[in-house]
């Protein structure tokens, strides 16, 4: 056998063997794999992904084929707010959008659904009525 053009039995034959090739070699195709495995995440591997993050009323977004009523649910979640009614039209989304105003966010999630926003004394939101 032979790595990096060396014959690693060779070494064996005359009772010395050199492990630092070996495992450099192996060692560095360990973290190709790893590298390749992580940088292909859930998008190559064909799962959905939802990311959604909200701050100071306004919302990022990275979803993709996720359901529609669970990314509402996580922006009333994040925001506390609690979420009345329903989705009308369920159906799985695929958006990306960064710090969009929470009314933006929610008026490209739901389209033609309409949705109130209900802020409390505090200007603190709290409820998204669909």
């Amino acid at each position: 056998m032979t790595v990096l053009g060396q014959d690693v039995f060779a070494g064996a034959r005359r009772g010395v063997v050199n492990f630092g090739v070996v495992s450099r070699t192996a060692g560095c195709g360990v973290l190709l794999v790893a590298a390749l495995a992580l940088s292909a995440g859930p998008l190559a591997a064909g799962e959905p992904t939802c990311v959604v993050a909200y701050d100071d009323d306004r919302v990022t977004a990275h979803v993709e084929r996720v359901a529609l009523a669970d990314v509402v649910r996580e922006i009333g979640r994040q925001s506390g707010a609690e979420i009345l009614g329903h989705v009308r039209q369920p159906r799985d989304v695929s958006l990306d959008f960064e710090r969009v105003p929470l009314v933006d966010a929610l008026a490209r999630l739901l389209r033609e659904q309409n949705f109130t926003l209900r802020y409390g004394p505090e200007g603190k939101l709290r409820t998204i009525d669909l």
